[in-house]
């Protein structure tokens, strides 16, 4: 069984169990005036151990337990032995001391990533990164606040003058834009591909199920790393960021696709990554022509877009 096969049956079987634990239920509930129906969501559930999850851990959704376990154990998996010397243990929450091999194992196999663990530099970084974006928020907000309290005598507008101040962003927009483009560039080395051809090859996909496999799924794992970092999507509840995601992924995978497109040599690639070459062709050869015909004239379209407006 080859390493695409391997990684293909693991990344099923998480987005079911991910898919299990964010259904929601409907329950009809009768108040004096009538009845009225109110839509309750389930509680996320631990993909290694089946406790209540609060959110993804690690790229995967956990409870806090395992998540404070695998942070503590992720590099000593050679260290550690089975209590029973199968490697089938349970480790579900209700098992009086589970073992810690085979908890690690199921850790990994459900698709906790242990590079993902920050070093104490990384941690001291990332908490600079969080400290400057909350600056950047209460600094557009003292801005926001400021605009609300001005009181316009006159409301006249010199258009001329107005055209020339929108086509220059100002210091705290470009420092907003260069952090956004920072949390994207963090997000692609987090997702380093393996198992597939490097670059400058040319990685052929024959199948629809190779096109997910491949450019589709490595293209939402960094989308998903990206979007975990914005602030605002960090002030969402865990479910709701759990369901926006899942409601918006694939569009967002085709999107992305748009600008990583080059018409000229109709090749698919992530600048400055180790990513393959992705074949125009094999695209329009395994999604549906028209589509791909779509896609092109949509990028065409929002490349015209910018190219007129000046603000952009």
């Amino acid at each position: 069984m080859t390493n695409n096969h391997v990684h293909l049956e693991n990344n099923q079987r998480i987005l079911t169990k991910r898919s299990l634990s964010t259904q929601s239920s409907t329950e009809l509930n009768k108040t004096k005036s009538g009845s009225t129906s109110k839509r309750q969501k389930s509680p996320l559930m631990c993909v290694v151990c089946d406790a209540d999850a609060h959110g993804y851990n690690f790229d995967a959704i956990t409870c806090e337990s395992c998540k404070a376990f695998f942070r503590r154990n992720a590099l000593r998996l050679q260290k550690l032995k089975c209590r029973r010397n199968d490697g089938h243990c349970d480790v579900r929450f209700n098992i009086k001391k589970r073992c810690k091999k085979c908890r690690l194992e199921k850790c990994i196999e459900t698709g906790m990533r242990k590079e993902w663990i920050l070093t104490d530099k990384e941690r001291e970084e990332k908490r600079a990164k969080i400290e400057e974006n909350r600056r950047l928020k209460q600094i557009q907000d003292d801005q926001r606040s400021n605009k609300n309290h001005t009181k316009i005598d006159d409301l006249s507008v010199d258009v001329s003058s107005l055209s020339n101040n929108q086509s220059y962003l100002n210091e705290f927009n470009w420092i907003r834009v260069r952090l956004i483009q920072d949390y994207f560039t963090e997000a692609v080395k987090l997702n380093e591909i393996t198992g597939i051809l490097s670059y400058p090859s040319t990685q052929s996909i024959t199948t629809t199920l190779e096109l997910f496999h491949m450019p589709i799924y490595i293209i939402s794992m960094r989308l998903i790393s990206y979007i975990k970092q914005l602030n605002e999507f960090q002030q969402l509840k865990p479910e709701d960021q759990v369901y926006l995601i899942k409601l918006n992924l694939l569009t967002l995978c085709f999107f992305h696709s748009i600008f990583i497109y080059d018409p000229r040599t109709d090749l698919y690639y992530e600048p400055n990554t180790k990513d393959p070459y992705f074949s125009g062709k094999d695209w329009n050869k395994t999604l549906n022509k028209q589509f791909h015909i779509e896609m092109k004239q949509l990028r065409n379209d929002i490349i015209d877009i910018f190219q007129l407006d000046d603000i952009i």
